[in-house]
């Protein structure tokens, strides 16, 4: 009897959500979608905006078991902008031959889970990565804009799925 208590206990638990790998999905969503992304930094990097929103996509597609829909009123809504895209000069340490310079990234978004009006937030996430300062930024942008989406990315998908709301 006690063990048949505890499976119906853990069966309504775990009702409320889907979790696989750490992350948790609401079992009543179904589908999401990334609407466009706009950028609103100072410094505009043409189609930055535009491979972000596609790689939140395809980290989602991959990693959940939600559907993408180019349809607004999916169940999980992400929306944003590029905020900022700048560099930074960094003062030399002890030990270091040069100077860096450091690629800031900041971008918001918004999530919202049609279904529960309490779940959505809307968050500022910023990440950086340091270069050589005798290095041309038009060099090593690509790179660099690879690492820091990457980053924001895992961000952004552990803010919606990995964190208890």
């Amino acid at each position: 009897m006690m063990r048949f208590l505890l499976i119906i206990s853990a069966f309504m638990v775990f009702q409320a959500c889907y979790s696989l790998k750490g992350i948790t999905v609401p079992i009543e969503a179904k589908t999401f979608t990334v609407l466009e992304m706009e950028n609103k930094a100072n410094q505009v990097v043409p189609g930055l905006a535009e491979d972000f929103a596609e790689r939140l996509k395809n980290k989602i597609r991959n990693n959940t078991r939600l559907t993408y829909t180019d349809n607004e009123d999916a169940d999980i809504v992400f929306s944003g902008s590029i905020q900022d895209y700048r560099v930074q000069s960094k003062a030399p340490q002890a030990n270091q031959q040069s100077a860096l310079n450091q690629l800031n990234l900041t971008v918001n978004i918004t999530y919202a889970y049609e279904k529960d009006d309490q779940t959505g937030w809307s968050r500022n996430f910023k990440q950086q990565e340091e270069f050589n300062a005798d290095q041309n930024l038009l060099d090593v942008q690509e790179t660099l804009n690879e690492a820091l989406t990457k980053q924001l990315i895992e961000d952004i998908f552990n803010a919606a799925f990995a964190e208890k709301w």
